[in-house]
Parts: structure tokens; sequence; C-alpha cells
């Protein structure tokens, strides 16, 4: 029932009142939005008759936005919105029309927020878990080059496997971009 209650917004004891029939096709639901993947990432979209657009530039991310959007990620079941409301800002047009995101002060439209579908919740999700993938896969091909470099300039151990261990970093680093492909 918790998880209806968090998805729907519907307290708990409205819950109880209804048919236990409503509240297994309510799971069912809920069920079927947490298993879809994301197949994109929503840069942008439109909300009340405002355009709201990702942060273009990590460069101009400020300190209290990290703060708040780590805050906000340590309880998404509660604080989604206001996590999205730190991802995405307004765009307006300055007085010589060029194209600006308002500054950040505080999450001032995460009310506005509640009504947009799970779909750029879970598509924001999926640009972290990408980078993050990235991020992982450079390591993992640094420290491969950084032995098989070490091995080549001490010219000792396990020297006559170093060809090997390239192709089998290869071949995992071909399977893994495969895999991400896929996704």
């Amino acid at each position: 029932m918790s998880l209806v209650a968090a998805v729907s917004g519907t307290p708990v004891e409205e819950l109880r009142k209804a048919s236990a029939q409503a509240i297994a096709v309510a799971i069912e639901a809920c069920n079927a939005l947490m298993t879809q993947r994301p197949r994109r990432m929503h840069h942008e979209f439109k909300l009340e008759g405002k355009r709201f657009v990702f942060i273009p530039s990590w460069e101009d991310f400020t300190a209290g936005e990290y703060a708040d959007a780590e805050f906000f990620c340590s309880d998404l079941s509660t604080m989604a919105h206001e996590f999205l409301s730190v991802m995405y800002r307004p765009l307006a047009i300055d007085n010589r029309f060029r194209k600006k995101l308002e500054p950040y002060d505080k999450p001032i439209y995460a009310e506005a927020f509640k009504a947009l579908p799970a779909d750029v919740l879970g598509g924001t999700f999926l640009f972290f878990y990408v980078i993050d993938e990235a991020y992982r896969n450079g390591i993992l091909r640094s420290l491969a080059a950084a032995a098989i470099m070490n091995s080549a300039v001490n010219m000792g151990g396990i020297t006559r496997f170093t060809s090997w261990r390239a192709r089998m970093q290869h071949a995992w680093t071909k399977w893994r971009n495969g895999r991400l492909k896929g996704r």
C-alpha cells in the first residue's frame, strides 16, 4: 500500500477504504511503471507555460545547487520533484532576445514538478547512469593501459601475457559498450 500511496499521492488512510481488487490493480500498474526503463533523457520540456531545460553546463552548477541536489537525492521517494527542480531550470529570454537560464536560488518550481511523468525522472537517472558507466570504463582502460606499460617497461614478470591481457581488455570493453547500446 505504501508504494501505491507514494506513486499516487493518496494517503494510506484513504487507500485502506478502497477495495482489495482496486489496490491489486494499482499495485500492478505501479510495478509496470517501475519495470519500464527510460528510453531517453528529456533535455527540455514545457510545464505550466514555461520551458524548462536540463543544466547545460556543469561549470555553472553552483555549490548551493550541488548541496540541494545531494540532499534531495537522499530521499527520492519524497523529494524527487525537488531534485528535478534543481536539475531543470526555467528558460528566460533577456532584453536582447537571447535565451538564458533563470538563476538558481532555491527549488521554487518543485510543486509544479509533481505533475511531471515518471519518465522525466527516469531519464535524468539514465543520464547519470551513462556518465557513471563511461567514467568506470575510462578508469578500467587507464588501469589496463598502465599495467601493460608497466610490464613492458620493467621487462619482467608477465610480459609474455601482455598481448593476452590487452586482447581480454579489448574484448571486455567491446562487450560492455555493446551492452550499453542495447539498452
